[in-house]
């Protein structure tokens, strides 16, 4: 019982401290030549990082996706709040589309990115270090396998 306590209290420190998805609208997308523009908002605090990456999906092939290496702009790690943020495509090298160009589309997903203060990560380390401790020394005794003499009458 013990250790499901320990163990639901570790799983529940990494979900507080792991990145949030943020919100990601208005995508959409031009061809010009041999570059992709894909546009979108990200709604969240301008003066937090995020990470944002670009998908190429398709209607009529739920499992296609492709993630652009050859992409610049507001994508990767930064700070990409706001609207009317713009990343290019140079296409060619890794994508020949089909004919149905209407079958394409893009997702974008941001995470932000939080940093924590050292502070919060020696404290959450001295816990956790603390809590194996006392596992360790919290066990019940050990069976004496002779046992202990009968007391005395």
């Amino acid at each position: 019982m013990k250790m499901y306590r320990i163990l639901s209290f570790l799983l529940l420190l990494t979900t507080v401290l792991s990145s949030q998805e943020v919100r990601v609208t208005n995508i959409d997308f031009t061809l010009d030549g041999q570059n992709i523009e894909i546009r979108y908002d990200l709604a969240g605090n301008p003066k937090m990082k995020y990470k944002v990456d670009v998908i190429l999906k398709r209607r009529d092939l739920p499992d296609y996706s492709l993630k652009p290496s050859n992409i610049k702009g507001d994508i990767g790690k930064g700070k990409f709040a706001g609207t009317q943020r713009k990343a290019v495509w140079n296409y060619v090298q890794e994508f020949q589309p089909g004919e149905n160009y209407a079958d394409y589309y893009f997702e974008v997903r941001a995470t932000e990115l939080k940093k924590i203060p050292r502070g919060y990560l020696y404290a959450g380390s001295a816990v956790v270090v603390g809590i194996v401790v006392a596992v360790i020394f919290s066990g019940e005794p050990e069976n004496d396998p002779i046992g202990m003499p009968p007391g005395r009458p």
